[in-house]
């Protein structure tokens, strides 16, 4: 690397970014190896030709369990490692999120140990409104027991302006407010999470579903391209 880089004055990329960057690939990469190996080692645990027993009740509810588990590690970890994989956009280094509590993020500069992070790519943007721009995505993380947790529904709304700021802020704290008070029907929130090299915000929630504005009819003549229930209205 050092034939490579010009350490004395290379400044864009600076010399530590690059140095940041490597070492989240290689993170990135331990976790992909990991998770392959956990994979094949599964397959390897059942004889060929051997009939596998029924169980019809407990793989429910281990995936139950396993999702309780992955959404209290996510809504509880200070970073998020964000990437995008969208069409020929490939993140080749992960954006650092750091999480918002009471207003302000944690130290930027901070050392996070795997299991006080999680990894979330992006894959395809659903949606642009007046509080940001929002897209799906999936979560993965390395539980302390060196299990990969994962949650494969999540939606991710950036804020870049300050009035789009100051309206996401206020959308955490509504949806922190029904959770607490015991609503339903809500998506699940992880968190407030702030760009370490930047203002821009993201809210890091459950998708639950498609857009209810996707689902009106442009026009009277154009059918509506999905049932709208009397109490979706």
């Amino acid at each position: 690397m050092s034939e490579l880089i010009d350490v004395a004055h290379g400044d864009d990329p600076a010399y530590g970014e690059i140095h940041v960057g490597l070492y989240m690939a290689i993170m990135s990469d331990v976790l992909d190896r990991t998770r392959q190996i956990i994979q094949a080692e599964a397959l390897t645990t059942h004889l060929p030709n051997t009939p596998r027993p029924a169980e019809p009740s407990r793989p429910e509810i281990k995936t139950k369990m396993m999702s309780k588990a992955a959404i209290e590690q996510a809504t509880a970890r200070p970073l998020a490692l964000l990437r995008m994989q969208i069409s020929q956009y490939n993140s080749p280094v992960p954006a650092s999120f750091i999480r918002l509590s009471g207003g302000t993020a944690h130290h930027a500069t901070q050392f996070f140990n795997p299991e006080e992070y999680f990894c979330l790519t992006l894959t395809s943007p659903i949606a642009s409104g007046a509080t940001g721009d929002v897209y799906a995505g999936s979560i993965e993380m390395l539980s302390s027991t060196g299990e990969i947790l994962s949650l494969s529904h999540v939606a991710v709304k950036f804020a870049f302006e300050p009035e789009q700021q100051n309206r996401m802020r206020n959308e955490a704290e509504i949806y922190e407010h029904l959770s607490s008070s015991g609503a339903t029907g809500i998506p699940i929130l992880f968190g407030l999470f702030q760009d370490s090299e930047s203002d821009t915000l993201a809210l890091i929630m459950s998708h639950v579903g498609r857009c209810l504005v996707h689902r009106i009819p442009l026009d009277d003549d154009q059918d509506p391209p999905f049932f709208i229930t009397p109490s979706e209205r």
